[in-house]
This record gives structure tokens, sequence and C-alpha cells, in this order.
């Protein structure tokens, strides 16, 4: 619930590099005309996707009716050790856009474009995640989840794709992971779930460079080592095919 916004106009210097985005101030943060939403909330869901729900309906419209398809999936069973749980995306819960030493992504460019989105909103609180993960830990817990699928920032861990580390991103996962494992929740984490660096889209063409398999080795990399001793489930990026060809087919 939003009590409140006001807009305001972000430019960045044409001759000022992306990559020294984190040492701006907050009106210098972005190449183009971006609109930033400041949001007042009163409270916070913080949603849990993906989660598989069945729906069936007869063929007239009417309820209540089982397909043979669902029929069929009912009779299903799972293998011993098939893992239940949920997934988010970092861009989908986390919030905090301009916090931590995270670097922009080409979702903050695309939702702050106007009229890209509807009702041109963006994804810089979303569930504030951010700030409300201790919490959102209990719910969880609560839930009786065991396994939790996840996605890592790039921007967060190397604002502009490429360089150091940013040791606030680092924090911030390690102590998400470490909430999670003494929860007894089991990490799955996903590399890349569509939040390029922008810096990476705007600077080196993105996926279309073909230096991109060494760039993106890197951040991994950085991550096995940081959080792998914890993390034994890796996702390399989510649906690729949407990537590429929703991406990049035009």
């Amino acid at each position: 619930k939003e009590a409140g916004s006001k807009e305001e106009v972000l430019r960045l210097p044409r001759n000022q590099s992306l990559h020294s985005r984190h040492s701006l101030n907050a009106t210098q943060q972005a190449r183009m005309v971006m609109i930033h939403h400041h949001r007042k909330t009163s409270s916070s869901l913080f949603v849990l996707s993906s989660l598989f729900l069945l729906y069936t309906s007869s063929a007239d419209g009417g309820g209540g009716v089982i397909s043979e398809h669902v029929a069929e999936a009912s009779n299903t069973t799972f293998p011993a050790g098939f893992a239940w749980g949920t997934a988010t995306a970092s861009y989908q819960v986390e919030g905090g856009w301009l916090e931590g030493g995270r670097g922009l992504t080409i979702w903050d460019a695309f939702s702050h474009t106007p009229n890209r989105v509807l009702n041109n909103e963006t994804g810089d609180v979303a569930d504030d995640h951010f700030h409300l993960w201790k919490s959102d830990i209990e719910l969880m817990k609560s839930m009786g989840l065991k396994n939790y699928r996840m996605s890592i920032a790039w921007s967060r861990i190397l604002p502009a794709g490429t360089g150091n580390p940013n040791p606030a991103g680092i924090a911030f996962y390690n102590s998400l992971i470490d909430g999670l494992v003494a929860a007894g929740i089991t990490p799955w984490v996903t590399l890349y779930h569509w939040d390029l660096p922008l810096a990476l889209q705007m600077e080196q063409n993105g996926w279309l460079n073909s230096n991109i398999s060494n760039i993106f080795a890197n951040y991994a990399k950085v991550c096995f080592e940081t959080f792998g001793d914890r993390v034994k489930h890796w996702i390399t990026i989510n649906e690729p095919w949407c990537v590429s060809v929703l991406g990049h087919e035009t």
C-alpha cells in the first residue's frame, strides 16, 4: 500500500562511466532519463512465487470437473529425495535498488522508462526483502518450507558486472544464506535471473558480447568461492530460452 510518491528525474552526465556509478549521488545514478518513485509502505508482503497450482474447469466453463490430465497427475509418484519448495528472483523481491552498493540493472532501466510497465511500477521496493529477510525466513519456516530457490543479483556482487566484489552485497547474501541454513531451509541459488548489470549492457553490449561467457564465469567463481561452503545446489541461468529468444530475437 502506497502512502504517497514523488517523481524525480535522474540523469547521468554523458562523460560519466557506469563503472563508477557507486561513487555518484542518487541524482546521477542512471545513463538515461529515469523516474524514481519514492515509496512509503505501511506493510510488506513477502510473495513466494512458483507455487504449483492446479486449476480445472469443465468445457462449458463450469467448475468442479477434474480433467483426465489432473487425474493422471494425482496418481503420479515422485521419486525418493524429490525436493519440494518455492522460488523467487532477486528483482522480484529484494527492493533496495540503490542500497548496499548495488549497481543498476537492465530491469531498473526498463522499468524506469516511462510507459514500459503498467502504471510505471518498478522493483525499487518490491517485497522489501533486502530489509525484511529475517521475518521472511520466519514466514518460510512457519510454512514448513525445506527448500528455497533464490537468485543472486549479479550487480549486488559486482556492481558493474566486473571488477572487485562489493563487500556489502557479499554480507547481505552471507546473512541470508546463514539464516536459511539455521532455519533448516536448503538454499538453491540461481546465478542469473534476468537482471544483467546495466554497465555490461550499455558499455559491453551485454549477452551479445563474445566475451560475456568469461565475464559470467568470473562472477560465478566469486559466488562459488564465497557461498559454496553452504550452497550445494546451483542453477546457472533461469529460463535461458527467454534470455536468448525473447530478449534478442528481434
